[in-house]
Formats: structure tokens, sequence, C-alpha cells
């Protein structure tokens, strides 16, 4: 009925409203503690959150439910979406590594404050 244009902005729309409404919970917030309020956010809309700390000082952040995850299987700007809202909202480099919509058996994100990033040999870049 409608076009991947159509649903593309509809879904960037929908991240605009919801990066405002969470910012407010988010700020003035360190970093471990916007992870902590993004996965109590995200987990009581029903996306089944796990948040754990690894031992690089990453944080892998995973989601065992997808309740739009029909929509997401169709249109992909959904998944894009969720990306950029959790980069925004957590000031940091967040890599998916893992997505539902692709087959994964959840969506799991690997989250890196932006003062760590690490390189690909594992070495932390300031």
């Amino acid at each position: 009925m409608f076009d991947d244009s159509f649903v593309g902005k509809l879904f960037e729309r929908r991240m605009k409203k919801l990066e405002q409404k969470y910012q407010m919970a988010v700020s003035g917030q360190g970093f471990e503690k916007r992870l902590e309020t993004l996965a109590q956010i995200q987990d009581d809309d029903g996306y089944m959150v796990r948040l754990e700390k690894n031992s690089d000082g990453t944080y892998s952040f995973e989601e065992a439910n997808c309740p739009i995850s029909q929509v997401a299987i169709r249109y992909r700007q959904v998944c894009q979406c969720e990306l950029s809202l959790f980069s925004a909202l957590l000031d940091a480099h967040v890599e998916r590594t893992e997505c539902m919509a692709d087959g994964g058996a959840k969506c799991r994100y690997l989250c890196t404050e932006r003062s760590r990033t690490i390189g690909a040999e594992g070495v932390e870049l300031l």
C-alpha cells in the first residue's frame, strides 16, 4: 500500500520523536548510566533487553524481542533508525552485530564510549 520512501519518512519521524522524548531521560548522565537508562526504556517497551559490560570496556546491548520485527523484515529503514537513535542518545559508537530482521536470534549491539574507541587490532584509540 505504501512505498519504501513513505515508510522511511514515517520511521524517521518516529525516531526524532523518540529521540526528543528519551533525550530528557538520559540528559546529564554519564555513558554507563545512559546505557542503563536506554536499556530500561527498551525493556519497558517489550524488547527484553540484556546489558553487559565486556572485559575491554565496551558494552553488549541485546534485545531478545522486537515488537516491530515484521515491519523491520520488510522495511530495513526501521533497523537503521534504531541504530541511529541509539548512537545519538548514547553519544557513542554503536555497531549492530546481529539482527533479527536478518535472521538472527536477537538484535545485538556493541556500544563503545566515543572517548574509548577500540581499533581493529583491539587497541584503544583516543
